[in-house]
């Protein structure tokens, strides 16, 4: 119980809540996209439904919520109707669309970032909340880029099937039973061996330590491991 996320909560409540509001607001930008481009290409199903929104309770759910704040687990979900996406290559398009989101919303935290650390050289009003400034950025880029890697698996009903299915058509001819089959060995591989789940961040750390080095400043963990 001592691993739970909401044991920060106590620890660093900044990490906790800064956490909080990166994963619901990406992946909230992730369902959009797919809203969205399922829209341009033909399903305007989640965008009448009201998908189309940065409510997390309506592309999260409550289940999903209640798992963010406990052990940092979480996701989303639109409602697409694959038979008005055709050609396949279109479904292709709007599983892509999520991951996307997620890279372009890593490029932005990464330029808000560096346009902070210029800020900061000149405005020394802006240092007096630079390190929560810091952690937040950071985070939005680092989690963006676990979230796009993650999802870009091909493991059904991750993005990353429907992408690779464009390519190789014969996945659509897999057994129903082998899909759920193998998001279940998925999820127990990634989330209940702390080994596998390193494996899954190593990506996202190491490029959010080049940001930092790159703009000279100092990863958040670094504040994190000194007793913050």
């Amino acid at each position: 119980m001592d691993n739970l996320f909401i044991n920060e909560l106590g620890k660093h409540p900044d990490l906790f809540i800064a956490t909080i509001v990166v994963v619901v607001f990406s992946i909230c930008m992730h369902e959009m996209s797919h809203t969205w481009m399922a829209r341009k290409c033909g399903d305007s199903t989640a965008w009448d439904n009201g998908y189309m929104t940065m409510n997390p309770l309506k592309l999260m759910g409550i289940p999903s919520i209640i798992l963010l704040f406990v052990v940092g687990i979480a996701w989303g979900a639109v409602p697409v109707n694959p038979a008005r996406l055709q050609p396949q290559w279109r479904r292709g398009l709007v599983s892509f669309a999520g991951p996307a989101a997620n890279m372009l919303l890593a490029v932005f935290f990464a330029g808000v970032l560096a346009l902070y650390t210029v800020v900061c050289d000149f405005a020394p009003a802006a240092k007096s909340v630079e390190e929560s400034v810091n952690l937040l950025l950071q985070l939005g880029f680092r989690l963006n880029v676990m979230l796009a890697i993650f999802n870009m698996i091909p493991v059904p009903p991750l993005d990353g099937w429907d992408v690779f299915a464009t390519f190789f058509p014969p996945l659509n001819r897999v057994n129903p039973e082998i899909r759920s089959g193998a998001m279940l060995l998925l999820f127990a591989l990634v989330f209940m061996t702390s080994a596998s789940f390193y494996v899954l961040q190593l990506p996202s750390i190491v490029a959010t330590a080049v940001v930092c080095k790159l703009l000279g400043v100092a990863p958040y963990w670094d504040a994190m491991l000194h007793g913050r």
